[in-house]
């Protein structure tokens, strides 16, 4: 398979399922389902305007949710189709992440299956509270020596973000993960935060899957 670097990842990081049978958005606060809304129709229209890069969207989010056997990410798409956003042709799914790490990680991971190649550079679309958590993250995986490649800083494009007393209360959350990521991916799965997250979230026991999926890629779990 080739070493070479062609084009742009950009990762949409998943925070729900959505439910079109009953048209509801599984995700620790629903009341957001208006931003996942835009995230997802950003996303797209991301394609467009960095059209000169070779982008390529990796959807990303696992099967998080007892209430939907479906993954995050493909319930977006079920989302978009409900949105009537038409969907980009550049576009794929990754089933697996339930971790930030692995939102970057796995989707890189899934480029390579899809292009044959890594991508030269890295995008993020997410909350802007989360910009140093993702950016940390892939100064982690250029550390991660299993992996041995390393890419560019991660470019971030927001969409939203939190204030006052509830963006005060994340962001001590993402100050937490940020410090185990400076220690590297080692210490993220070691933090206890992450795996109470990782307890909550694997409810369909996916990791023997993705284990699977990925076999020819090194994982951190």
């Amino acid at each position: 398979m080739s070493t070479d670097r062609q084009g742009t990842l950009v990762v949409l990081a998943c925070h729900g399922v959505f439910d079109p049978r009953w048209n509801l958005f599984y995700a620790e606060h629903p009341e957001d389902r208006p931003i996942y809304e835009s995230h997802i129709a950003y996303a797209f229209n991301h394609l467009i305007w960095r059209a000169a890069t070779s982008p390529f969207l990796v959807i990303s989010g696992g099967f998080t949710k007892i209430q939907r056997e479906c993954s995050e990410s493909r319930s977006y798409l079920d989302l978009a189709r409900s949105l009537e956003l038409p969907i980009p042709i550049s576009v794929a799914l990754e089933e697996y992440a339930l971790t930030s790490i692995e939102n970057v990680l796995l989707s890189l991971y899934v480029y390579h299956q899809v292009r044959r190649v890594y991508p030269e550079s890295v995008e993020v679309i997410s909350w802007e509270f989360k910009r140093a958590r993702f950016e940390q993250t892939l100064v982690a995986i250029n550390n991660w020596v299993p992996l041995d490649r390393t890419w560019p800083p991660l470019r971030f494009f927001p969409v939203s973000d939190l204030w006052g007393a509830a963006k005060a209360k994340s962001v001590a959350v993402e100050e937490d993960y940020i410090a185990s990521l400076k220690s590297g991916i080692d210490a993220y799965y070691e933090n206890p935060q992450t795996r109470l997250v990782l307890a909550k979230r694997d409810v369909y026991a996916s990791r023997d899957a993705a284990r699977t999926f990925y076999a020819d890629y090194p994982l951190p779990f």
